[in-house]
């Protein structure tokens, strides 16, 4: 899901390998990642509170979306209705209402400045049963692109970690042109057979109900042979370690098959 810039001893290498992947990570980071199913939450089940505007100073500005968004239920955090809407072209914001007691907690930031995005992109990702939450873009405008993930505890977001990336979170026509550009002097067969390999088996194993980050794991050992190639073929014309290059190019296959899952469920959302 991710065009990265890994932040390694030889960052000229570490980019280029990316740039060979045509912006499309390894089974051990993984590991790295947070995962939705390792942060569940049981649902609750009884009545819905109206949104308590006293609870928080921003409340009233936003009553009429609150009040709509509790209509639907519980949907984030096994307790929590989360809410959000556009602030401007590009850009989101939102909150979180507690349905036991109508509580309001708004996002400690609005997310922004995606572009050349497919349709199916989406800038918040939340689950149910999970108190993990990814917002993909800009923080108010500022720091770095990429996809930041969050814990939602007791009302706080408690940052655990962002990935790197373009503005256009793994757009095909973007990725190529980025390609040719930084590396005209390559024959690209090794990336090219590893990117349509990551989204071919998007495709075949994404089942809309495991979490994207399980998927994307799977994604990876299906197109661990192509990688094999690509990483080879890395280690050459970078001069560095196979291991090394093997572990660049797992990794950013992980990261990039993560955004393909979520693309994937957007465009079959629409």
């Amino acid at each position: 899901m991710i065009s990265m810039f890994l932040k390694t001893k030889k960052p000229s290498v570490a980019c280029a390998i990316l740039w060979l992947l045509a912006s499309i990570t390894p089974t051990s980071a993984a590991a790295d990642i947070p995962k939705f199913r390792d942060f569940t939450v049981d649902i609750y089940k009884g009545p819905v509170a109206a949104p308590n505007l006293s609870s928080n100073s921003q409340a009233k500005t936003y009553r009429t979306r609150l009040r709509e968004a509790a209509k639907g239920g519980v949907n984030f955090a096994g307790h929590y209705i989360l809410a959000s809407w556009g602030c401007g072209t590009s850009c989101a914001t939102g909150a979180v209402i507690d349905a036991r007691n109508g509580d309001v907690f708004f996002f400690p930031f609005s997310v922004c400045c995606w572009r050349n995005v497919d349709d199916g992109f989406q800038p918040i990702e939340f689950r149910k049963n999970s108190t993990l939450i990814v917002f993909a873009g800009l923080r108010n405008e500022q720091g770095a692109m990429g996809a930041h993930f969050y814990d939602f505890q007791s009302g706080n977001f408690i940052h655990l970690k962002t990935i790197e990336t373009s503005a256009d979170f793994g757009n095909d026509s973007h990725e190529q042109n980025e390609l040719t550009r930084h590396d005209k002097n390559s024959t690209p067969v090794a990336p090219q057979r590893s990117r349509d390999c990551l989204l071919e088996a998007v495709r075949e194993l994404d089942d809309n109900l495991s979490p994207a980050s399980d998927i994307a794991e799977a994604v990876v050992v299906t197109c661990s042979h192509h990688l094999k190639e690509l990483a080879k073929q890395s280690a050459n014309k970078y001069k560095i370690n196979v291991l090394r290059a093997t572990e660049l190019a797992r990794k950013a296959a992980y990261e990039n098959a993560l955004v393909m899952v979520l693309r994937h469920r957007g465009e079959r959302g629409k």
